[in-house]
């Protein structure tokens, strides 16, 4: 089968979100383990995180996007096109932010609401890994 990249689960733990090379997001009931959402991408989905209210989840890919996908309808409601493939992705607390980690060696904050980006950050790598701290 395709390889699975990304794993993450929501926070109350009753949904897992998945990514792999097959170019499929799914999200998956963990307690019937039924994939109640399939989302195709360009290519390889990379990353995966859930918003705090898991109402939302981010993904990143091999095709260069950042994507938010409702978790109620599975509708992608924002694409940010990077310089590289999307490696890493995370929310911050309230769900205002997604930081990604990119090929492109940038680290970029993107806002939620408008998918504008209000933060690019030059790095020496590419960027594999992001994080907020509890407060934002």
């Amino acid at each position: 089968g395709d390889s699975v990249s990304a794993v993450a689960f929501n926070h109350d733990g009753s949904l897992v979100a998945t990514g792999s090379e097959d170019k499929k997001l799914r999200l998956v009931e963990v307690a019937s383990g039924a994939v109640i959402r399939e989302v195709e991408h360009g290519d390889w989905v990379l990353a995966v995180a859930f918003n705090h209210d898991g109402s939302l989840v981010a993904t990143g890919s091999e095709d260069k996007k950042l994507r938010l996908v409702e978790v109620a309808s599975g509708a992608v409601i924002r694409e940010v096109e990077h310089g590289g493939s999307v490696l890493a992705v995370a929310f911050n607390y309230n769900g205002t932010l997604v930081a990604t980690g990119s090929e492109d060696k940038r680290f970029r904050l993107v806002k939620v609401a408008s998918g504008a980006v209000v933060r690019e950050v030059d790095y020496v790598e590419r960027v594999t890994s992001v994080a907020f701290n509890h407060d934002g």
